[in-house]
């Protein structure tokens, strides 16, 4: 009886004894997985060296340089040294409070290559880091992470600049392997002020994820909201109030689904326009496409692309994209010249029975692959106000623009090459023939000017 409860003290003993360097072989393991991980996505524009880990028995350090390095050479070189003093420790109180079986870490990040101005500027003004915080990791992979800047005031020996700046918050959370992120920023409040422009910027935050799908897709969201941006410059002030940007890439029915939107709820400008909207969805592209537009950035970003391979390319491009199914929705909303505007844009690519993508380069012929609708409305009051209030007479009586009560109506619909604007029917061909030749007489006279 007595051995059967000894042994078992001794086992716990053991594991208490070595689970903290069990702990350090996890931090280590993560931490060269993750920069491994870094290496293949970002490939020429991005490379990683220095890579040091001194591990300890409850304790260890790591750092490494990530340089950045533009392939066309247009912009300097810049190189960040990551800092880490890691505690492994089976259970420890933290900022992010009790842990248990998790590894914590303390973080710097701070320029070790890079412009003489801009390495100075950092030392004397943020402390010599460009981010600090802290961090913890999970057995599985996953992590939190909080890193922030430190309060910026600066004003130059001249006198002619003055920033201040708030500290920018970037709070993160996911998987190490950088599946799945999450992220979290915040700006209270930043000034700018020159002898040519004063720029401030009240309560800047963003929120999104980024996830990538087992086909290689990345998709996710983002959310950034301005409550006021203003500009004051020679031409006048401006103030932007309550700017949201989002955008969304989602799966549905195996094909790639976005949006993109931005509202701004109030202007203030010398400007007509007093608030404005859009959106676009684009829905219905092909996995297929979207790994090939990704492929393509990549390329394009490391400059690796070779021109004798882009017709080919840009063939493929065209023929994954352009599938029967495809839609674009564009919706523009303003309130300008005293009165609510809104155009909205349904555009779908429906393709045409026997003829091959590469026929459509042909516009005669690629019109009649889209069903596209056009619907404006404008307030009439508003319209009067604007500089072709001349011609608003003439467009009534053709029929390109119809009064509904208090606002001005054109709807236009093509569909098998025909266009029709609130049913009068106008020939394509002689538009199409009149914009070629247009573009034709432009590269003529770049041609003569170069």
């Amino acid at each position: 009886m007595k051995k059967s409860i000894i042994i078992p003290a001794v086992l716990l003993t053991a594991v208490g004894i070595t689970s903290p360097y069990i702990m350090g072989l996890v931090a280590e393991n993560q931490f060269t997985s993750q920069l491994e991980t870094l290496s293949v996505e970002y490939n020429s524009e991005m490379f990683v060296s220095d890579i040091h880990f001194n591990r300890g028995y409850a304790k260890s350090d790591a750092s490494f340089v990530m340089t950045f390095a533009d392939p066309s050479n247009e912009i300097p070189t810049i190189s960040i040294l990551f800092e880490s003093n890691m505690q492994h420790a089976p259970v420890h109180i933290n900022e992010f409070g009790l842990s248990l079986f998790e590894i914590y870490s303390q973080d710097r990040l701070s320029f070790s290559q890079g412009p003489e101005e801009l390495i100075t500027f950092v030392d004397e003004n943020m402390g010599g880091y460009i981010l600090s915080g802290y961090s913890r990791a999970n057995v599985l992979g996953s992590f939190d992470s909080v890193l922030s800047t430190t309060d910026l005031d600066f004003s130059s020996e001249a006198g002619d600049l003055n920033i201040q700046m708030d500290s920018v918050v970037i709070n993160s959370s996911g998987q190490i392997d950088g599946s799945e992120t999450l992220f979290d920023i915040k700006l209270p409040s930043t000034n700018i002020e020159s002898a040519e422009f004063n720029v401030k910027i009240d309560n800047l935050s963003t929120v999104g994820d980024r996830r990538t799908d087992t086909s290689g897709i990345e998709l996710g969201s983002s959310v950034m909201e301005v409550a006021q941006l203003s500009i004051v410059s020679a031409m006048g002030e401006a103030k932007i109030n309550n700017m949201t940007l989002s955008a969304v890439s989602d799966l549905v029915d195996n094909k790639v689904d976005t949006n993109f939107s931005y509202i701004i709820e109030s202007i203030e400008s010398p400007l007509p326009v007093s608030s404005a909207s859009y959106k676009m969805d684009v829905n219905g592209l092909s996995m297929a496409s979207a790994l090939l537009i990704q492929d393509l950035q990549q390329q394009l970003d490391n400059m690796e692309i070779n021109p004798e391979s882009v017709d080919v390319y840009f063939n493929q491009l065209l023929t994954t994209t352009f599938q029967p199914g495809l839609h674009i929705n564009q919706e523009l909303k303003a309130n300008a010249f005293g009165g609510d505007w809104l155009v909205e844009l349904d555009v779908e690519y429906t393709g045409v029975d026997g003829v091959e993508i590469a026929a459509l380069a042909d516009p005669k012929v690629a019109i009649k692959a889209v069903a596209a609708t056009m619907v404006v409305t404008a307030d009439n009051n508003a319209l009067l106000r604007t500089p072709i209030a001349p011609m608003v007479d003439g467009f009534l009586e053709q029929g390109l623009i119809k009064l509904d009560n208090t606002n001005v109506i054109s709807v236009a619909n093509l569909t098998a090459g025909k266009l029709t604007v609130n049913e009068l029917e106008i020939p394509v061909e002689p538009l199409i023939d009149a914009l070629l030749l247009k573009i034709a007489q432009s590269q003529e006279e770049d041609a003569a000017i170069n």
